[in-house]
């Protein structure tokens, strides 16, 4: 017994370690992923980004500096337009989907299914909740 303050220490020091962990990577993840919803924010900072990778990875001429960012704001303007033509496209297909098997389920099935896409639907990265990881590199 006459280890335990040393035992309680360490496991003091282990859990405050854990905890700055998490925190940490929380605060990395929500200043990196903006809110739902700022597109316009997140095509900047993407655009900040590219660029000043460019930059130091390619180091192009001054010159040519503005025509590339020109391109880039004219390539993510097209995607922007791409996305907002799929997405409400998609959201459609999803909800046909969801009434369609909701046609094969009984009153307590459906039910289930509801909430089970709410939960879906809420959870959001927290600061106890990771991303899930990237997709592999082929």
């Amino acid at each position: 017994m006459k280890n335990w303050k040393i035992w309680t220490a360490f496991l003091a020091v282990f859990a405050a370690g854990i905890l700055i962990g998490v925190v940490s990577i929380g605060l990395v993840i929500q200043h990196n992923f903006p809110p739902k919803g700022d597109h316009a924010a997140f095509r900047e900072k993407m655009k900040s980004r590219f660029m000043t990778r460019f930059i130091d990875k390619v180091e192009p001429d001054t010159k040519d500096i503005p025509a590339i960012e020109a391109i880039m704001t004219d390539t993510i303007s097209k995607l922007e337009k791409v996305r907002m033509e799929t997405d409400p496209k998609v959201k459609a297909i999803l909800k046909n989907g969801e009434k369609r098997i909701k046609l094969n389920l009984t009153g307590e099935q459906a039910k289930r299914f509801d909430e089970m896409i709410e939960n879906h639907k809420k959870r959001r990265f927290n600061l106890l909740r990771l991303p899930p990881p990237p997709p592999p590199i082929l």
